[in-house]
């Protein structure tokens, strides 16, 4: 079941942009394009902002820039604009540029592997192929007693991180092993770490529902679902945990389509980066058909027009919280500095972009 994002409220989302037209975008002054695919358009403007932006080192807001343009530009069959983003990861395979590459020590550092994944799916580049690889292999060496990767520290943000590399490599390579990897370790946080709200917390010792990190939760989820045969023995858990999940994103939705900075407080601001994840992995749940089209398509479209409004006419998304570590207080959260244009908001407006672009 296709869920044709764009098109559900094609004619309710034009008017509503026409009325915002003449409003000029917060840090920067742009404004919204009138006529057009919206999707398109905003998409294209923050891909563009990447290429002007250096390259000295490939953390893991880099990488997930990078994974959220290839996948938005090969989406539009925009050549000329995939092949400018294929050419500034070039270097990820020249020897003289390798130094920059990070260590596979940390999760933080391995999810890097997605990049050359995605890049081998596009190219065929077998080079890419097997930097990939290494990335995903190395992550399982010596595993835990338990079967889970050594890299696991029960923070949610691994739900996307290890996941995302792991079922990247079964993507390109259809080796059970990369997926069963994805499944074992989703399924040992989800038990963890789910609420009865059907939120995650963002670990064991922090208590609180961080909205980015739900953020990676949701994509994670979505994910690992989209890969899993449909006889699957774990397929059903997660399922349901993703459908809880996504009912509990509902009932903690701002009026203004945004979601919140501490999801379950409403004094939270609202911010960009979870907005954008969430806004990916419904828009994921509607196209396949795990979601209800009538009960969460206009949500859904809400938050994409709000989400819109925070993109500049540089290309920059506005109100995204800074990287951000773990604590037990909800205080640290709400004191988080929030930026314009940081990669993480930047990240998740173009896997948002290529949600709501899908056919």
């Amino acid at each position: 079941m296709q869920i044709r994002a764009w098109r559900i409220c094609r004619g309710v989302v034009i008017a509503t942009f026409l009325g915002f037209s003449s409003l000029s975008l917060a840090a920067g002054g742009g404004r919204l394009p009138e006529n057009g695919d919206l999707p398109r358009q905003l998409g294209e403007r923050v891909v563009n902002n990447l290429l002007k932006r250096p390259l000295h080192h490939f953390g893991y807001p880099e990488v997930c820039m990078g994974y959220g343009a290839l996948r938005f530009t090969k989406e539009l069959h925009d050549h000329k604009l995939l092949a400018a983003v294929l050419a500034r990861y070039r270097l990820i395979i020249r020897n003289q540029d390798r130094h920059i590459l990070p260590k596979p020590n940390i999760v933080d550092h391995s999810v890097f592997g997605m990049l050359p994944l995605e890049i081998y799916h596009i190219t065929g580049g077998r080079r890419y192929l097997k930097l990939g690889l290494h990335y995903a292999d190395v992550q399982w060496v010596h595993p835990r007693p338990d079967g889970l990767t050594r890299q696991t520290r029960w923070w949610i943000d691994d739900m996307f991180m290890i996941i995302g590399l792991q079922t990247q490599a079964y993507k390109v390579t259809h080796k059970k092993k990369y997926l069963e990897r994805a499944v074992r370790e989703l399924v040992a946080y989800v038990r963890r770490l789910q609420r009865p709200s059907g939120r995650f917390i963002h670990g064991p010792k922090a208590p609180i529902e961080w909205g980015r990190g739900n953020g990676w939760v949701a994509v994670g989820l979505s994910r690992v679902l989209t890969s899993l045969p449909k006889n699957d023995a774990h397929r059903a858990f997660l399922l349901n945990a993703y459908i809880r999940m996504m009912n509990g994103l509902l009932a903690c939705q701002s009026a203004s389509g945004m979601w919140r900075q501490v999801l379950n407080d409403r004094k939270s601001w609202k911010e960009s980066s979870c907005t954008g994840m969430f806004i990916t992995a419904m828009a994921v749940g509607i196209n396949h058909g795990w979601l209800s089209r009538t009960k969460f398509g206009p949500p859904l479209q809400k938050a994409w027009s709000a989400l819109c409004r925070h993109v500049d006419r540089h290309g920059n998304v506005r109100d995204v919280c800074i990287g951000t570590s773990q604590s037990a207080h909800e205080s640290y959260y709400l004191n988080r500095p929030r930026r314009t244009g940081d990669p993480h908001g930047q990240a998740a407006f173009l896997w948002a972009a290529w949600a709501m672009e899908l056919r």
